[in-house]
């Protein structure tokens, strides 16, 4: 979530004509979301990966990284830009060249302005 927020000061000391008011804007930059999704159209030896990403406004990108254990997504597809969104967006991309009868993990990754989101690692069995 990201929000403008207004601060302003002033300098009081006693003897003292107190300051002039002095005003700045800043942005408040919130970290994105991503969930990842169930794969579908799973057949050796492709699969589609999916997720839901959230950037709070912000434009980013996103990449999903797989491979065959769940602690070493060592495979990643290109970054996909993303552009600036308040609302969730559903992700895709198309991977090739899967093992028959390997199990594969993955996760989506987004990444704007405001930091990096990681989503929760599934699996899937290719044919």
């Amino acid at each position: 979530m990201s929000a403008s927020e207004t601060i302003g000061a002033i300098a009081v000391a006693s003897g003292y004509a107190d300051s002039p008011v002095a005003k700045a804007i800043y942005d408040i930059v919130g970290s994105p979301s991503a969930l990842a999704a169930p794969a579908t159209s799973i057949s050796t030896p492709d699969a589609a990966l999916n997720g839901v990403v959230n950037t709070f406004g912000l434009a980013g990108s996103y990449i999903f990284c797989y491979g065959t254990t769940s602690t070493a997504l060592t495979a990643c597809t290109s970054r996909t830009p993303l552009s600036a969104s308040t609302a969730p967006v559903n992700v895709s991309a198309k991977l090739t060249d899967l093992k028959a009868k390997t199990t594969y993990y993955f996760q989506v990754i987004v990444t704007t302005a405001g930091g990096t989101s990681d989503g929760d690692v599934l699996h899937f069995i290719t044919d």
